[in-house]
C-alpha cells in the first residue's frame, strides 16, 4: 500500500476515535440523574451583591457555587485541574455580554447539594478568575439550569433558604401568583412579559444578574413606538459582567413603568433598560420568594414584605482594567458625578478609607459596597495627573430620571 494511502489512513482513524469520545454539547447537556427516587431538602444561602450563593460538595469538599438560572452548569479550571473529569465535549459559549469563547462540557460523576447526590451532570469548565467581580466573589461554579431541571425550586431570599426536591409543599403554591414558562435546548426560563400593549417574549429569568428587567434595543424600539416609553437616562462607558470577563462599550438607557404583567401576576414600579441579554434579573426576583417546577413549567411568586430594593446611584460605576488599575467603567447622564465632571476612564487613587495606592485592590472595593455610605469619598486622577476630590450624595436613580 502506497506510504500517502496509509497516512491518510491513519488521519481518518484518528479523528474517528477523537470523534467518537464527544458528543454535542445540546446533547451532552442531557446526560445526568438524581440518584434519590423522592426527596425534600432545604439549606441556608447567602445573598452577596444581589446573588446567590450556595453550598455544592464534590469529592468530600464544600465549594461555593452562584445560583444562576440563567447559565449551564459549571465547575472552575481549578477544580477540573485537580479531579481531572472526562471531556464530553467541546464548543462554543456566549456569555451574557455576548462574548464568545472556547470550552470545554465534562461529565462530573457526582457532586451533593444538602445531602442530595446529582450523578454524571454536564458541566463546562470556565475561568471565573477572567472577570474582575467573579475573581472577588470567589465562585467555584455555578449551580444552573441543566442540573436545576431535576428538581422543584424555592428561593427564599428573606430567610436566606433554598428548598428542593420532587414535590413542592403547599404553602408555595397557596396565594402565590402563578406564571407559566417555556424552556429552551439549554432549560433556559422564558417568559412573556406585557408592558401596556406590547409583549415581551422570551425573556430569561437569571438569578444569576443582579440587575433589573434587560432588553434589547429591538424591544426598546417597541416600547417607544408604543409610547411605553416617553422618557430615559443615559449610561455610558464600559462594562464587562459576564462571564469570560471581556469589556463591552454600553450606552446603555434606563426608564421605569408603572408596571409590568406575566400571565395575571402585575409587577409595579419596575426598572428597564436596555442590555446586550433580555433577561429578568435579581433585583426584581429578590423581592418574593419563588419556586421553579420545571416538570410542569410553572412560577409561584410570594411576596417577600421586609425585602425592598431600592434604586440608588453615585452616578458611576467603578471597575478594573488591567492596564491602569481601578478606573471609572461608566457614568450616568444628569447625575451629580456627571455635573461634577467625573469621566469614565479615569483612574481610581481612594475610595473613602480605602487607598489603592498603598494597597488596597478591587476586591477590598467590592467588599466595602456591601454596605455602601450616604455619601461616597472618591478621590480620582485626571487627565494631567492632578488628583481631585470628590463627595458623592447616593441619589435614587428615579431622581435623575424625573428631573
Amino acid at each position: 500500500m502506497p506510504l500517502k494511502i496509509i497516512i491518510y489512513n491513519i488521519i481518518v482513524l484518528i479523528v474517528l476515535i477523537v470523534n467518537s469520545c464527544t458528543v454535542s454539547w445540546n446533547k451532552a447537556i442531557r446526560y445526568g440523574d438524581i440518584k434519590q427516587e423522592e426527596f425534600y431538602e432545604t439549606l441556608d444561602i447567602e445573598i452577596k451583591n444581589n446573588l446567590v450563593f450556595v453550598p455544592v460538595q464534590i469529592n468530600g469538599i464544600t465549594y461555593r457555587f452562584l445560583f444562576d438560572t440563567g447559565a449551564m452548569f459549571s465547575i472552575s479550571k481549578e477544580i477540573q485541574e485537580e479531579l481531572k473529569f472526562k471531556v464530553v465535549s467541546k464548543g462554543n459559549l456566549v456569555d451574557s455580554d455576548k462574548n464568545r469563547s472556547k470550552v470545554s462540557y465534562v461529565r462530573v460523576d457526582d457532586l451533593q447539594i444538602g445531602k442530595i447526590n446529582f450523578e454524571n451532570q454536564t458541566a463546562f469548565v470556565a475561568n471565573f478568575k477572567a472577570n474582575p467581580i467573579l475573581e472577588c466573589m470567589e465562585i467555584d461554579g455555578i449551580v444552573g439550569s441543566n442540573l436545576m431541571r431535576h428538581c422543584i425550586w424555592t428561593v427564599d431570599q428573606q430567610n436566606q433558604k433554598l428548598s428542593f426536591g420532587t414535590y413542592l409543599k403547599p404553602e408555595y403554591i397557596k396565594d402565590a401568583e402563578q406564571v407559566p414558562f417555556k424552556t429552551d435546548n439549554q432549560y433556559d426560563i422564558l417568559l412573556n412579559i406585557e408592558i401596556g400593549k406590547a409583549t415581551l417574549k422570551n425573556i430569561k429569568l437569571d438569578y444569576g444578574s443582579n440587575g433589573p428587567l434587560s432588553i434589547s434595543k429591538s424591544n426598546w424600539d417597541v416600547l417607544k413606538e408604543n409610547d411605553i416609553i416617553q422618557n430615559s437616562i443615559v449610561e455610558r462607558g464600559i462594562k464587562n459582567s459576564g462571564i469570560f470577563g471581556k469589556p463591552v462599550k454600553i450606552s446603555r438607557e434606563t426608564t421605569f413603568t408603572d408596571s409590568l404583567k406575566m400571565n395575571d401576576f402585575y409587577i409595579e414600579n419596575v426598572q428597564i433598560r436596555t442590555g446586550t441579554s433580555r433577561l429578568f434579573g435579581n433585583k426584581i426576583l429578590s423581592k418574593y420568594t419563588v419556586s421553579i417546577d420545571y416538570k410542569n413549567k410553572k412560577l409561584f411568586f410570594q411576596k417577600n414584605d421586609s425585602i425592598s430594593t431600592t434604586n440608588w446611584t453615585y452616578g458611576f460605576k467603578v471597575g478594573y482594567n488591567s492596564s491602569k488599575g481601578i478606573v471609572i467603567n461608566s457614568v450616568t447622564e444628569n447625575s451629580k458625578a456627571f455635573e461634577e465632571g467625573i469621566l469614565t476612564n479615569m483612574k481610581v487613587a481612594k475610595i473613602d478609607s480605602l487607598n489603592f495606592e498603598l494597597g488596597n485592590d478591587f476586591c477590598d472595593y467590592v467588599d466595602f459596597m456591601q454596605d455602601p455610605p450616604e455619601v461616597l469619598y472618591i478621590q480620582l486622577i485626571d487627565s494631567v495627573g492632578e488628583k481631585v476630590d470628590f463627595n458623592i450624595q447616593r441619589t435614587d436613580l428615579k431622581k435623575i430620571f424625573l428631573n
